[in-house]
């Protein structure tokens, strides 16, 4: 995978990606200055985007480094925080806290959920408190998602669904399906 423009990604210093059956996979991360190109490669083979679940990279002195805790080491996840289960029967936002199963890898999540007048679907998170060294992260614009319109006409609940995953070492673990 070659990413243009990446002069944002000069620094990246950790890189995987999890396949679909959930094989997890190094992969080596190039900056070419010239070309301002970013390069993700897998040393095993191609990056096969059928089974790409997940593609992890950044640089671990701002960015969440997710491929810690699943390369060889305790497999890491988000999980609600106190194990609730949010109420999708309402057609309000509903901000879920979520906590790391591994205390202390990774800070909170705060994820906000809207549908919109339109019935679109907006998903937010930010950090439930910051560290000052990451990154705040990305958000669609408002100029593109306005998520300050007026909640939608029908429940979450319609378009959302949260269940508990099917054989999963934590009972906290979830699958959010949109």
């Amino acid at each position: 995978m070659i990413i243009v423009n990446a002069e944002t990604h000069r620094n990246v210093d950790f890189a995987c990606w999890v396949s679909n059956d959930e094989i997890i996979s190094n992969v080596t991360a190039t900056y070419n200055s010239t070309k301002k190109t970013l390069t993700l490669a897998d040393p095993n083979g191609a990056i096969n985007l059928g089974k790409l679940r997940d593609l992890y990279y950044g640089n671990s002195q701002t960015d969440q480094n997710l491929c810690v805790g699943i390369l060889g080491h305790e497999k890491q996840f988000y999980k609600a925080k106190g194990g609730n289960t949010p109420d999708f029967d309402t057609t309000a936002p509903v901000t879920i806290t979520l906590e790391n199963n591994q205390p202390g890898a990774h800070p909170d999540i705060d994820l906000t959920i809207t549908l919109t007048e339109a019935s679109m679907v907006n998903i937010a998170w930010n950090y439930t408190a910051k560290p000052d060294a990451v990154k705040t992260p990305y958000a669609v614009p408002q100029s593109i998602v306005s998520i300050d319109l007026h909640p939608g006409h029908r429940n979450l609940s319609d378009f959302i669904t949260w269940r508990t995953r099917t054989g999963a070492e934590d009972p906290g673990e979830f699958i959010l399906t949109v």
